[in-house]
């Protein structure tokens, strides 16, 4: 899966569609189409590039799904020769501008019986497949984090945490020290020793000036600027609670459904240095969900108090503090959050909070 910003939320303003948890393992989603006589339940596949006739083959023999479940791919532009093509053989398309921004606003929906949901259509003529863009170091991102955040460990607690090999860890470090920022990434040497062994006060003393207030900003201006910022998928809500409300209720509710979570954004960064008063709720879930039963109704971004998004970024959730109610972000992720939606004082208050303590 999935689909991303504001589509499910102009699925639900422009056509009536209200998004079910899917009961089938098989299934991502669940829509409830107006006049249809039950959901269908689809699998997503994204993709980043534009998919030709001849590629939708290949994609049927990898990602079919067992009935009932349907089909749904995602992609930046179709040319009528696809469309017709996956229309044929009950895949249903919708149609998502590739910068990352814009809502998906054509395709189609495929349900049962042959039913058919036309969205707005705009086909673009066959051309050539652009090429698709290399992996994301998640990995590095993970562990450039870690140090932002924390002092001096080992490459073994750094790699434990993250769910990642100590060589990952390494490489990671080294991906980084490519960028010019050597000094800032610290971390005991791999000898340094757990329990009985210690690290000489020199030793320490001198890690930690690497991780000095200077060096741990330049790390967080690096990840301002390099870290990706779109999300997998994003639903937006109102309701008629204050936005930390709201992030309690949603959270209980997550909770409730089993669904790994954690708020982010203003709510957090009031809760780690109180700045102003929050007006929205983010939370980042590792999947969708129906948000009606926490009183939420789905609206556009501009008028939403409450943002579910789901993280392309594999590490997002692995580093949250369970036993803390509602889980937050550790704050470097938040600072970026705010950094990204335009927070500026918030985020200038919580970067001061994350380097305080820090030696000079």
């Amino acid at each position: 899966m999935l689909i991303d910003d504001e589509t499910f939320t102009r699925l639900a303003l422009e056509h009536g569609i209200e998004l079910s948890d899917p009961s089938s393992p098989d299934a991502d989603i669940a829509l409830l189409v107006p006049g249809w006589p039950a959901a269908t339940e689809y699998k997503v596949k994204v993709f980043p590039t534009r998919l030709t006739p001849s590629a939708l083959t290949k994609v049927l023999e990898r990602s079919s799904p067992r009935p009932p479940t349907r089909l749904l791919l995602v992609v930046p532009s179709a040319s009528k020769a696809f469309i017709d093509g996956a229309r044929r053989r009950g895949v249903s398309v919708v149609i998502r501008p590739p910068d990352g921004r814009t809502p998906a606003r054509s395709g189609y929906l495929i349900g049962d019986g042959g039913r058919i949901l036309a969205l707005e259509s705009a086909l673009e003529p066959d051309a050539q497949p652009t090429r698709r863009p290399g992996p994301v170091p998640w990995s590095t991102y993970a562990v450039a984090f870690e140090c932002s955040e924390s002092g001096p460990r080992t490459q073994t607690q750094i790699a434990h945490k993250l769910g990642i090999s100590q060589g990952g860890v390494s490489k990671a470090m080294h991906n980084i020290s490519a960028t010019k920022l050597t000094n800032v990434l610290t971390t005991f040497p791999k000898d340094a020793a757990h329990g009985e062994r210690n690290v000489e006060k020199d030793q320490l003393a001198r890690l930690h000036n690497r991780h000095s207030p200077a060096r741990v900003e330049t790390l967080l201006s690096w990840l301002a600027a390099t870290y990706p910022r779109s999300s997998r998928a994003t639903t937006t809500w109102l309701t008629r609670e204050s936005p930390s409300d709201t992030a309690r209720s949603a959270s209980a509710l997550l909770a409730q459904r089993g669904i790994r979570h954690a708020v982010s954004g203003q709510v957090a960064a009031d809760k780690l240095a109180p700045w102003a008063r929050p007006q929205r709720a983010l939370i980042w879930a590792e999947k969708l969900t129906d948000m009606s039963e926490a009183n939420a109704t789905p609206v556009r971004a501009q008028d939403a108090n409450l943002i579910l998004a789901v993280p392309e970024d594999p590490h997002l959730l692995r580093t949250i503090d369970d036993e803390q109610q509602p889980p937050i972000l550790p704050p470097a992720r938040v600072w970026l959050d705010l950094i990204r939606d335009g927070d500026d004082q918030a985020a200038d208050a919580l970067k001061a909070h994350l380097l305080r303590g820090r030696s000079a």
